[in-house]
Formats: C-alpha cells, sequence, structure tokens
C-alpha cells in the first residue's frame, strides 16, 4: 500500500458500515474490546462481533441471522442499502447522484475506503 492510499485510511477514524436497520462500528483499539465491531440495531446497542461470534446484548431477534447473510456479501449489502435508502452506506449522507446510488456509497467515501 502506498503512501497515499494509507493516510486516505487513516482519515477513516470512525469507520461505520450500515445495512438494514443495523449501524456497525469498530471498537476503540485503546478499550476493552479493541478488534470488536460493535453493531446497534434501530440505534440502540445490540451486542458485539468479536473472535468471530456474536455476542449479543438485548438484541432484537434475527440479528444473528441478518450479519451472517452481511457477511456472506458485505459489499453487495451496503450497495443495496444505498439504493433502497438513497443514503450512504458509510456515512448515512443523502446521496444525490445516480453513480453514487447505484454503488451504494458517495464518491468521498468511496474514495477513503478505496472502492
Amino acid at each position: 500500500m502506498n503512501r497515499k492510499s494509507n493516510k486516505r485510511y487513516e482519515a477513516i477514524k470512525t469507520p461505520k458500515f450500515r445495512v438494514d436497520n443495523m449501524v456497525l462500528s469498530r471498537a476503540p483499539d485503546s478499550g476493552a474490546n479493541a478488534g470488536a465491531i460493535y453493531v446497534k440495531v434501530d440505534g440502540e446497542y445490540a451486542g458485539k462481533v468479536t473472535g468471530g461470534y456474536f455476542v449479543p446484548f438485548r438484541a432484537p431477534e434475527g440479528t444473528l441471522k441478518k450479519l451472517q447473510e452481511v457477511s456472506k456479501d458485505p459489499l453487495g449489502s451496503a450497495v443495496s442499502y444505498g439504493q433502497k435508502t438513497g443514503n450512504c452506506s458509510c456515512c448515512g449522507r443523502e446521496l444525490t447522484q445516480q453513480i453514487s446510488i447505484d454503488k451504494g456509497i458517495g464518491p468521498i467515501c468511496a474514495e477513503r475506503w478505496g472502492l
């Protein structure tokens, strides 16, 4: 990876992934759950993915199944989210250009994520 693309990655301070009614985000590297992925459903904390397992916390029924489906095709899930909602699957902003809607991700996030 060249320096320029590495800087782009570093610019993503709090990467998030939106799909369906869920938001997945990285746990802080300095916290007790470093390396885990936090899962929110409808804005409420539902658990975390750590060590390849989902550890639920008041997770609505079907959350594990949704996570399993997303894990099969994360990019396809992101595209589907953007097309259904008209919002970027990374930052959540409204997608205003058809090419961005088709990709499910806005041009700034696409550049930052190298997509």
